[in-house]
């Protein structure tokens, strides 16, 4: 239910609707900063990360949309170790997106050196298609 709740979350933040459906599975690596960690008192709870723009994200309906920089939480696949991971440490993850599931899950997570400046903004859009005649 949760992770249904933060895919729609992310549809909104990043379309301004709901799920139009479609779409398929696709990965992307992003910078950010770790803002917190699961709790192991809450299995389950996610990953927050300030993640820097998206440029190249797709929405359900297959539209690259973009996202901008935010933090948001990210599931963390049970395989990837978050082990010698603090808060504040630079980070590239890569995730995948499912949009007919819906899902979202971090695949890896690698530290960066510490002091790897970080971009945070909005997303570089694609320019919009001319009307057509």
């Amino acid at each position: 239910m949760r992770k249904a709740m933060v895919v729609a979350a992310l549809l909104l933040s990043c379309r301004g609707g709901a799920p139009a459906g479609g779409g398929e599975l696709r990965r992307y690596t992003v910078r950010g900063e770790i803002v917190q960690l699961p709790s192991a008192d809450r299995p389950g709870s996610d990953l927050m990360v300030r993640h820097e723009a998206i440029d190249d994200f797709v929405d359900g309906t297959g539209q690259i949309v973009g996202m901008d920089s935010m933090v948001m939480p990210f599931r963390v696949d049970p395989a990837v170790s978050l082990q010698g991971l603090a808060v504040g440490d630079p980070i590239a993850l890569r995730f995948a997106m499912d949009w007919e599931k819906p899902s979202l899950r971090v695949e890896s997570v690698e530290r960066l050196p510490p002091g790897t400046a970080l971009r945070f903004g909005p997303a570089r859009r694609p320019p919009a298609k001319p009307p057509r005649p």
